[in-house]
């Protein structure tokens, strides 16, 4: 009886220190998500703001060129083919930029799911952990009470 309680409890000792490999293993990946978040977060807001810039810039250089056909109507036709073409490329650029920005916000949206998977994996983790030390102290009590009981009916020498 004594060796299968002290079976018992060091199989209840390795599901702890098991599920202790897993709980920190899982709050390391907590950690790397939200380094990951961060580190997106970050490239998204820099993105956002050369996006900005860029936007800004095309903005600009075609408010030059309208100003360019009013004082140059003899070159008219040859600089508006041109600055059509400047346009389209910057409304090709606007779009593929909104693009790339929708991907990343996609990107931080599936991350952000992952994260919340984490967590809650993480929780059940811990709740196993709990679990199992609750139930290595009981085998731990029975094994000491059983002890007990087996000493005080022992006849004294």
């Amino acid at each position: 009886e004594r060796a299968k309680l002290t079976a018992e409890k060091q199989h209840w000792e390795s599901r702890a220190a098991e599920t202790e490999k897993t709980v920190e293993s899982l709050r390391q990946d907590k950690a790397n998500i939200h380094a990951v978040l961060k580190q997106l977060e970050l490239t998204r807001e820099e993105e956002g703001k050369r996006h900005a810039s860029e936007v800004e810039g095309v903005r600009s250089n075609l408010a030059r060129k309208e100003q360019e056909w009013t004082d140059a109507r003899r070159e008219a036709a040859a600089e508006r083919a041109r600055a059509d073409e400047e346009r389209e490329s910057g409304d090709r650029r606007v779009r593929e930029l909104r693009d790339g920005l929708r991907a990343k916000q996609d990107e931080c949206m599936k991350l952000s799911e992952e994260k919340v998977k984490a967590e809650s994996a993480l929780q059940l983790a811990q709740l196993q952990a709990e679990t199992a030390k609750a139930a290595l102290a009981s085998a731990s009590a029975s094994a000491q009470q059983q002890q007990q009981q087996q000493q005080s009916a022992a006849p004294a020498p």
